[in-house]
């Protein structure tokens, strides 16, 4: 008994939080700005419980607790400290929600990713989604003023409630085996007609939270009124949890099924990566660059996929983890670069931003290169390395080249208007922790440069 309280502590430390902060709201309402720092609390404790007993679980035939499984959520609670920090400032600079609220929508995220990432029963993994899309739409409603985000919050709602009741359908036609294991091989027992539905059902619901392309459009079409941390979250928070639990089913319950979705995989990676080169070269909007720029990171993702190389997964992972930790300091200096209060979302604010925060625009610079792809920089070796283990794959190299040579006009763009037009705006003086974050993001950033083996050092736990 006291053994299986000991390893839900990962869960009932969030509940435990949750809870001290709900009655922190009703009951206090002075001192909002140490919700962040019990918030974090939480997080901490919560990640050093799963560390603790990373191979240790409760009900194995509704969760499965691996090393994978708490190496993804791991990252995830880094990812959530890093965005409490992150929005802290940002709540300093508005009086129009309550951070105690945000902290609780926050800490109920991460309890999901955790029980996404451990489900092992399609039945637990539909409730969890059902529970992190009604997150999702209380922060899709964080800012009520803003009447194009009550909207979107309304489409999300209706647009999930669809790909949830797909999801929900394609568990029904599994008819009791609902656990991966069973689920794998009851799907190579059925009609082609069922073995159809069941995959589209499960394949769109989780292509829909991910934003794949062409379900994309009800995150990239909104993300520029999103207030920024909603926005952070959207576009790095979240993404290491549904990614893995993406490459979690590939390998258990899609595994019988690669061959009939090779073709799917590649279909939907080229069109996320037309999409997303599309929607980055026609945008204006940074976050709705950066956001199409996701897309076709995503679509390449899809592609390494379609190969079914055997291990692809673990340095996909990797790749998409490293992907998110350099977009993590493009957003870093999102939250620097302030107007009169104003996190500017039009690039064309941004003109002539060098010559007043250099050190900021020069930061901003270099992730920038190092999302470019060029060398000898951390990411390029990654994507290197990726390239060659799948070079009898020809046309999804020239596939993924060619996005590259797409992209750059985009990155040439925010170079020029950042670096050499003329300043048109007066901009905010820099909170000076921001620095720090962003000396400490680029160092990192430096030595994964110089030590790529300290990323690769993950192969052993994902293998």
């Amino acid at each position: 008994m006291i053994e299986n309280i000991l390893y839900t502590l990962t869960e009932t430390s969030l509940l435990a939080g949750i809870a001290f902060l709900f009655l922190k709201m009703f009951i206090s309402k002075s001192q909002e700005s140490s919700s962040f720092k019990i918030a974090q609390m939480f997080v901490v404790f919560s990640l050093a419980s799963a560390v603790l007993f990373y191979n240790k679980g409760i009900l194995p035939q509704y969760f499965e607790t691996s090393s994978f499984s708490t190496l993804a959520y791991g990252i995830s609670c880094i990812l959530v400290l890093v965005w409490l920090l992150l929005a802290s400032k940002w709540f300093l600079n508005t009086k129009e929600q309550s951070s105690t609220y945000f902290c609780i929508l926050a800490l109920s995220a991460l309890l999901c990713f955790s029980l996404i990432l451990k489900a092992a029963h399609f039945g637990v993994l539909l409730a969890s989604l059902s529970f992190l899309s009604v997150i999702q739409y209380c922060l899709f409603r964080l800012s009520k003023q803003n009447e194009d985000l009550y909207h979107a919050a309304r489409r999300y709602g209706l647009i999930s409630l669809i790909f949830l009741s797909l999801f929900g359908f394609s568990v029904f036609l599994l008819v009791g085996n609902l656990s991966y294991t069973q689920a794998a091989m009851y799907i190579t027992e059925i009609s082609p007609l069922f073995k159809m539905l069941i995959i589209l059902g499960i394949l769109c619901g989780i292509f829909f939270f991910l934003n794949i392309a062409p379900f994309h459009f009800w995150l990239t079409d909104t993300i520029s009124p999103l207030v920024l941390p909603v926005a952070t979250y959207f576009n790095i928070v979240s993404q290491i949890a549904l990614w893995g639990l993406f490459f979690k089913l590939q390998t258990t319950f899609f595994q019988s099924l690669n061959e009939n979705l090779q073709r799917v995989y590649f279909a939907f990676g080229v069109l996320s990566i037309i999409l997303g080169i599309v929607g980055a070269n026609a945008s204006r909007f940074l976050r709705k660059i950066f956001a199409s720029i996701s897309l076709y990171q995503a679509g390449v993702i899809l592609l390494f996929i379609s190969t079914l190389k055997e291990n692809l997964t673990s340095s996909c992972f990797i790749y998409l983890e490293l992907y998110l930790f350099v977009l993590l300091g493009v957003y870093i200096c999102f939250y620097a670069f302030k107007i009169n209060g104003e996190y500017p979302v039009n690039l064309n604010l941004l003109k002539g931003v060098s010559s007043s925060k250099p050190y900021v625009s020069a930061t901003f610079l270099f992730d920038c290169v190092t999302l470019l792809g060029l060398p000898p920089l951390t990411y390029f070796m990654m994507q290197f390395m990726l390239l060659t283990e799948i070079a009898q794959h020809p046309l999804i190299i020239y596939i993924i080249l060619f996005g590259l040579l797409s992209l750059l006009p985009v990155y040439l763009k925010i170079i020029e208007t950042i670096f050499f037009l003329k300043k048109e705006q007066n901009f905010d003086r820099v909170d000076f922790s921001f620095y720090i974050y962003l000396l400490i993001h680029t160092v990192l950033l430096i030595i994964f440069m110089f030590k790529p083996q300290i990323l690769l050092l993950q192969m052993n736990i994902l293998n």
